[in-house]
């Protein structure tokens, strides 16, 4: 089943969601990219580990 076709479940994606942001908290000397920064990066992979 391809990703446009799997159901989702919200409570879920809010909850992965919630700790991805906590992680990205604990992050020192976090800052917005520049444009051109993550080109080669898909949101998929920043997931992979959660």
């Amino acid at each position: 089943m391809t990703p446009a076709n799997r159901k989702i479940n919200p409570y879920r994606l809010r909850k992965t969601l919630e700790k991805h942001v906590n992680v990205l908290k604990r992050v020192k000397n976090r800052r917005e990219p520049r444009p051109g920064d993550v080109k080669g990066v898909y949101l998929e992979e920043e997931f992979e580990y959660l």
